[in-house]
């Protein structure tokens, strides 16, 4: 089983809350494409933290792209790590994506919130993960 986390906001900082992804015997992927769709639309989610997670903390743009690194022509405007999500943020449309894995499986989660569209990968294996 793989279980992620909900932070709330209270008065004494921010409350986790357990989100169990394989709850009542569903597959994985399903539980992911579910948590995917609540989390683009900010499922019990305070707006105070709806903005934060929408805003980048650690930029990561001088660090990942210009000489030497990424070519800066396909780096997008603005990149870097907010609350729980990584930003991915172009002229026209922004990206979140969050990768994952645990022994025997790997996920990406992507969404964008202006497109309003999200994709889960889910990938299992029965080898040892490397």
């Amino acid at each position: 089983m793989y279980d992620a986390y909900i932070y709330r906001r209270t008065a004494q900082g921010f409350r986790r809350k357990p989100w169990h992804l394989a709850a009542q015997g569903k597959p994985a992927a399903v539980c992911h494409a579910r948590f995917l769709v609540a989390a683009m639309g900010d499922a019990g989610v305070p707006a105070e933290m709806a903005r934060e997670r929408r805003t980048i903390v650690q930029d990561e743009v001088a660090r990942t792209c210009g000489p030497d690194k990424k070519p800066v022509e396909v780096c997008p405007a603005r990149m870097g790590f907010s609350v729980g999500w990584y930003i991915y943020g172009y002229d026209d449309h922004t990206l979140f994506p969050h990768t994952g894995a645990n022994t025997g499986e790997k996920i990406l989660a992507l969404y964008s919130p202006d497109l309003q569209m999200g994709l889960t990968v889910f990938q299992t294996a029965t080898m040892e993960m490397r």
